[in-house]
């Protein structure tokens, strides 16, 4: 359990670093479209998307992969376990979500065109 959590901190991280700099790109937005949505949206598809798919992939080929050797009782692979993961990427993919989120609103808020 404790490498998935670092293996999911990891992955996301690096996708939060990817879409905050790639955000600058995105502040022009919010005076466009009016709103901060777009953040949020924005920040879902490149943090979250990416975690919750890589998390419920790994837990069906983990799953399928296990199931031989779980179905003799041999496993220490269980059901829970598989659930508790899969929960704990989808809660780091959440939290990530919400802090990207926040820093490319604030992000927004403090840019002012330039002659881009």
């Amino acid at each position: 359990m404790a490498g998935i959590t670092v293996l999911a901190l990891t992955t996301g991280l690096a996708a939060l670093a990817e879409f905050l700099r790639q955000g600058r790109a995105l502040a022009p937005l919010s005076v466009l479209t009016g709103g901060l949505r777009v953040f949020r949206t924005s920040a879902a598809w490149s943090v979250l998307a990416p975690l919750a798919v890589a998390g419920a992939a790994g837990t069906a080929v983990a799953a399928a992969l296990a199931a031989p050797v779980a179905a003799h009782g041999e496993s220490s692979i269980t059901g829970e376990l598989i659930a508790a993961t899969i929960g704990v990427v989808f809660v780091v993919g959440a939290f990530l979500w919400v802090w990207a989120s926040r820093v490319a609103v604030r992000q927004a808020r403090r840019w002012r065109p330039g002659g881009e």
